[in-house]
């Protein structure tokens, strides 16, 4: 019995802990995991067999091997993905989802900083870390009107620290561990959060 591969599509594969999701520039489907009889991992990609298939087998390649992530997206109607916030970061407080990622996305807003790094303190309270780049009471000021005006009070930082450089990793997103070891070091940006 021979094997035949033929190119389909190229696109993502995300496999969470409901559904196998692939979008590709031609084609994009969810499947159940309920609906898939075998899931194997290769050394170049993972093949699966729905239960309905008739025994067809289908594959999918990575080009450069397997990674998990604790990044959250979401998928929209049309099978896009959108990065949401990294699973950590994440907590409902009070029916209220509270997102690093949109702290930091609000804090992008205010002119005179550099990069910013929202995350977990050791007391699990979200606090922000910026490069300022600009008079810290002014950079203080727009960030406490930022914040008002796009985040509920229990998604607020609770506080912003203040750095020379927030060190990134190749894709240009925060190195957390490296960000959290600093934190007991660094200062506080007075009147950045309401009190």
């Amino acid at each position: 019995e021979a094997t035949v591969q033929r190119p389909i599509d190229t696109g993502s594969l995300a496999v969470t802990n409901l559904y196998a999701h692939f979008s590709g520039r031609r084609s994009r489907f969810r499947i159940p995991l309920e609906e898939l009889e075998h899931l194997e991992p290769t050394t170049r990609g993972v093949t699966f067999q729905r239960y309905n298939g008739g025994g067809k087998r289908e594959g999918f390649e990575t080009g450069d091997g397997w990674f998990l992530t604790s990044d959250v997206v979401a998928v929209d109607r049309r099978g896009n993905y959108r990065f949401v916030d990294r699973e950590p970061e994440l907590r409902r407080v009070d029916d209220v989802l509270v997102s690093a990622r949109a702290a930091e996305d609000a804090a992008l807003t205010v002119p005179g900083l550099g990069r910013v790094c929202a995350l977990r303190d050791a007391a699990d309270e979200l606090v922000l870390v910026v490069e300022l780049r600009d008079h810290p009471d002014a950079v203080s000021q727009m960030l406490r009107a930022v914040f008002a005006e796009r985040l509920a009070p229990v998604a607020r930082p609770r506080r912003v620290l203040v750095t020379e450089h927030i060190p990134v990793h190749e894709g240009y997103r925060p190195l957390l561990d490296a960000v959290r070891e600093a934190l007991p070091s660094l200062s506080e940006l007075a009147g950045a959060t309401a009190p």
